[in-house]
């Protein structure tokens, strides 16, 4: 789930824009949207 790695991430010091850069990586298209991720960071 996104989310999840969204909130390891943020309590390992990653910048939202670095984060979202590793979840598109990870989840390719199928990745939220950027401004979604900015919300949740």
């Amino acid at each position: 789930d996104q989310r999840v790695c969204l909130r390891f991430r943020v309590k390992n010091g990653i910048k939202c824009s670095e984060a979202f850069k590793m979840l598109k990586k990870a989840f390719d298209d199928d990745t939220m949207s950027h401004p979604r991720v900015y919300e949740w960071f």
